[in-house]
């Protein structure tokens, strides 16, 4: 029983000092340095020469139903596009990211991963890529209708566009440039559906042709 007695302090200022060392390690390593450039997303390009703002941010749970968003900093690109924030990290388990908090202008639409989760303690380079608009002149023409039928055009984001029989319409759709779009076609004809993908490459601010038949 004796020796219980003197190998239980003993333990537990072990414990006390690794639990120590791994703090140490901790407030060494939590010096964080990001940067990066807003680009037009395909270039090497900034959207705009004028100032765009981006928050340094963490996330904080508050409860088991979810959390909020904390900001630490705030900084604007340059003419260049050209961004960079410098922190000392709360700890290796924090979810920090830098977020664009607007667009540039008319002309370009949401950013690609418009937030980037960071890596604490390292010198890091999170680019920000926004979407150019582009445009889809989409020539749709049923060359033999049936029936019943009807076709329906998925261009994503919750946006459809359904036609019923004989059709021969264009439409004009907007969407992000510079990306290969994948688009899909549903035709429901005899009570069979057949689906139907093309791949459209969309140059930014430019409009471009397409013509499906069925």
């Amino acid at each position: 029983m004796k020796k219980l007695i003197v190998l239980l302090p003993l333990a537990l200022l072990y414990s006390c000092s690794l639990f120590e060392k791994e703090e140490e390690k901790e407030k060494i390593n939590l010096e964080t340095f990001v940067e990066g450039r807003v680009l037009t997303h395909g270039t090497t390009n900034p959207p705009t020469t004028q100032p765009m703002p981006l928050k340094l941010m963490y996330e904080e749970t508050t409860s088991i139903f979810g959390g909020r968003e904390i900001t630490v900093d705030e900084t604007t690109t340059d003419e260049t596009g050209y961004y960079s924030f410098s922190f000392t990290a709360h700890n290796h388990y924090t979810r920090y990211f830098v977020r664009l908090m607007q667009g540039a202008g008319k002309h370009h639409g949401p950013s690609f991963l418009n937030y980037h989760y960071l890596e604490t303690g390292k010198h890091q380079t999170r680019n920000i890529y926004l979407s150019p608009h582009a445009w889809l002149k989409l020539h749709i023409e049923n060359v033999n209708p049936q029936p019943g039928d009807i076709f329906t055009v998925n261009w994503g984001g919750g946006v459809y566009l359904q036609y019923f029989g004989a059709v021969n319409e264009i439409e004009i759709i907007q969407g992000g440039g510079n990306i290969n779009r994948i688009i899909t076609f549903n035709l429901k004809r005899n009570n069979e559906y057949l689906i139907i993908k093309d791949t459209v490459w969309m140059p930014a601010f430019d409009t471009t042709y397409h013509k499906i038949e069925y």
